[in-house]
């Protein structure tokens, strides 16, 4: 038994493999959103040493306006000569001296604060220059992080644009799939008879039900038509019995040998053998189960025979087990007068 359903699992592959897709960006944009957190923190501290920068440079323009100038310096050697010479005899010159002294040695004090305010400079503008290269790298990849949400927003259409295509396609074509059970592969009838044989009747009980028990389920059907194919080979006999036997032999009331005088009666007949077993089984008991006869009238190809293929055809020679909902749910009757 052969159920095909490749179009349907590449049609959930592919939604599969949009959604992951869709995943792994938004993932992306999330570590991007955090690192750009982090960047703009190093904004802010960047922005403190610059504030402290510019304060500290004000303090040395200050220090550097109250330093002694050279000429202040000549004036200060003189008046040192001056208190060399006259120093013991004048005690204004003594006290004046000293003062300078003393204003000397704050200034040998600041000349090395600022020489150590000016390599703290240097250190902060080194700090404030990586910090730089940091914002410029924070730049780059906020570029990026556009260019992600721009993808991310193209493969969500593209996403919404494939739904809205399997949807359009699913919404009018979600029929179930028609299970083949082929002579070819084993489901096989004694030539002109439509009895089970004991390996038919195992592959139904084992393989059959649970997959028309599966698929019944998942596409919500009510109905199941077991449909009957033949060759075109004539059956030589000239009696019938399923005028009498049929319908009692569906309803159990009867278990006598259905007999068919042609194709279209041993479609029928084989149909129904399949149909009771379907039906005592049980695990079907829910669903309306249909016996059909198609005889010779469809070939192997689900075409109109042309009837020429009258020898010996083991590809027609098959059981067709088709899902649907029953008529009254699922399209309305009408009487053309």
């Amino acid at each position: 038994m052969k159920i095909h359903q490749q179009d349907e699992a590449y049609k959930r592959g592919l939604v599969l493999g949009l959604t992951m897709a869709e995943i792994v960006i938004l993932l992306l944009f999330c570590l991007l959103l955090a690192l750009a957190t982090i960047l703009l923190n190093r904004r802010e501290t960047i922005e403190e040493y610059e504030s402290t920068i510019e304060a500290q440079a004000e303090e040395i323009e200050d220090i550097k306006e109250n330093q002694v100038t050279d000429e202040e310096r000549e004036a200060i050697l003189k008046i040192v000569r001056y208190w060399e010479e006259y120093g013991p005899e004048d005690t204004s010159a003594s006290e004046y001296f000293s003062e300078l002294v003393l204003n000397i040695e704050n200034l040998n004090s600041l000349e090395e604060e600022i020489t150590k305010l000016a390599e703290k400079r240097e250190s902060l503008e080194r700090q404030v220059s990586r910090y730089q290269e940091e914002i410029d790298q924070r730049d780059v990849l906020e570029e990026r992080l556009a260019n992600l949400e721009r993808e991310l927003d193209r493969a969500r259409e593209e996403l919404e644009e494939k739904e809205e295509e399997l949807r359009a396609e699913t919404e009018g074509h979600n029929w179930p799939p028609i299970i083949m059970l082929k002579e070819t592969e084993g489901y096989r009838f004694p030539t002109g008879d439509a009895e089970l044989t004991a390996d038919f009747e195992e592959r139904l009980s084992s393989s059959v039900i649970p997959a028309i028990e599966r698929y019944a389920n998942e596409f919500n059907v009510d109905v199941i038509e077991v449909i009957g194919h033949t060759d075109e080979q004539p059956i030589n006999r000239s009696q019938s019995n399923l005028d009498q036997a049929l319908l009692p032999f569906l309803s159990n009331e009867s278990d006598a040998k259905l007999i068919a005088a042609d194709n279209p009666g041993l479609g029928m007949a084989r149909a129904a053998n399949v149909a009771r077993y379907l039906l005592r089984d049980g695990r079907l008991g829910e669903y309306e189960i249909l016996p059909i006869s198609s005889a010779q009238v469809v070939d192997s190809s689900g075409e109109l025979a042309d009837g020429t293929e009258s020898g010996d055809v083991p590809e027609r020679r098959r059981i067709e087990i088709r899902l649907r909902r029953s008529q009254s749910e699922d399209r309305a009757q009408i009487e053309i007068e």
